[in-house]
This record gives C-alpha cells, structure tokens and sequence, in this order.
C-alpha cells in the first residue's frame, strides 16, 4: 500500500464528512420520530447533529484514508439494522441504548 498523500487524506476526510453529514441528519430525524413516541419529548436540533457527525465522519475519514468508507457503510448498515422489523422483539436494547445515548448527549451539552 503507498503512502497517501495531505491531498488524498483531505479529499477522504471531505467525503467521509458529506457521509457523515447526511448520517447525522438521519439519526437526527429518526431521534425525533422516537423522541415522539415517548413521554419524554425534546426539540432535535439538525444542524448540531449534522455538524458534530459530519466533524466525526471527516476526521475518521482523515485517519483512515480509503478505509474510511468501510466504517461509514458500517454505520449505515447498522442504522438499517436497528430500524428493520423483526420478528423476535429486541426492541428493550435498542430502547435502552436510546436512553443511554440520549443521556450522554444531554450530559455533554450541559
């Protein structure tokens, strides 16, 4: 494998963090969807979590270099994953994972 080039490093990171944008808004608006499903409803702000994912995505993207896109095709399979209907119910950990990262968020922005 060649050593990459500042050039390819900051081409990976610009895509990865276009990925990593449009990952943020879709956790964003499915964070909304369950957010309203529940009693404990909060106001999603989009454009913190596209910033913050795109800025996460960008700097894996920077690290990683062409393997970049192996963990954003990873993520997207996992958030299709967790939202696919499923006959056995595992719908407790996914809430519970919910939580948790609804917890760190606030705890975080605080």
């Amino acid at each position: 494998m060649a050593r990459q080039t500042i050039g390819d490093r900051l081409t990976y990171a610009l895509l990865s963090g276009i990925f990593g944008a449009a990952i943020g808004f879709v956790l964003a608006w499915l964070a909304g969807v369950h957010a309203t499903r529940g009693a404990a409803a909060f106001a999603v702000d989009f454009r913190y979590w596209m910033m913050v994912s795109g800025a996460a995505f960008a700097i894996v993207g920077f690290l990683l270099g062409e393997h970049a896109g192996t963990v954003v095709g990873t993520v997207i399979k996992i958030i299709f994953e967790a939202e696919r209907p499923r006959d056995n119910d595992v719908s407790g950990v996914i809430l519970v994972l919910i939580v948790i990262a609804v917890g760190v968020w606030f705890w975080l922005s605080s």
